[in-house]
């Protein structure tokens, strides 16, 4: 069950499916709310791992349901984030035999102040202070009625016991390469981490294809599948 990113389409998930073919594993590539033609949101806003979640149970139910024996979930960008947080919520998550991501962004508020460090002020050209980027994340917070927390995957990431292999750019100005290191410190010796150092955002298999489907191999091999 793959999950594409924001304001992405199914096909995005070409990348890792190609390799899951040629094991003769079938892959299920689903939209979920505010994709084009799928109903929006309450809020039209996306989720983050929240109100996508009931799309993917559904998607996991449906492959059980199908006879699937064992279940790969893997997710590009705010999919990541999505499959992150159905890891971390769904009654389903214990039929999830192992997870793939790329480019997650597994916890907005400390990738705000990663990507905040490399940027400068307009027209002095001096860094961001912390005291700034504090304010501003909480007039967010007031603006959009948003709680940081509920974007945190981070935080009880140990508790995902699924083999879990992470793509990461080193160049990502999306999602910065120190989230997705927190994340695996965070999952323990179950989690693998790939990064591809001149890959910008959901870059990796861009750079080298044939080392990004090498590397999932290895991971599908390492997992039984």
């Amino acid at each position: 069950v793959l999950v594409h990113g924001k304001g992405g389409y199914p096909p995005e998930m070409l990348r890792m499916t190609t390799t899951l073919h040629e094991r003769g594993i079938n892959a299920l590539l689903i939209s979920y709310v505010n994709d084009p033609g799928v109903p929006a949101s309450s809020d039209g806003r996306y989720g983050y791992g929240t109100a996508e979640v009931p799309q993917v149970e559904a998607a996991l139910s449906y492959a059980l349901d199908q006879g699937a024996e064992r279940i790969i979930l893997g997710g590009v960008s705010h999919g990541a984030a999505i499959v992150l947080g159905t890891l971390q919520t769904s009654d389903l998550a214990d039929s999830v035999d192992a997870v793939i991501l790329d480019s997650p962004p597994a916890d907005l508020a400390t990738n705000i102040d990663a990507i905040g460090d490399t940027r400068s002020l307009p027209v002095v050209g001096l860094p961001i202070p912390e005291s700034l980027e504090s304010v501003a994340m909480l007039i967010t917070q007031w603006l959009f009625h948003l709680d940081f927390d509920d974007f945190d995957h981070i935080t009880g990431a140990s508790d995902i016991t699924a083999p879990t292999l992470i793509f990461q750019g080193g160049l990502d100005t999306t999602v910065d390469a120190s989230v997705a290191r927190a994340l695996v410190a965070a999952m323990g010796p179950g989690a693998i981490l790939v990064e591809q150092p001149r890959a910008q955002h959901v870059g990796s298999w861009n750079v080298d294809p044939e080392a990004y489907a090498s590397a999932l191999g290895t991971f599908l091999d390492g997992a039984g599948l």
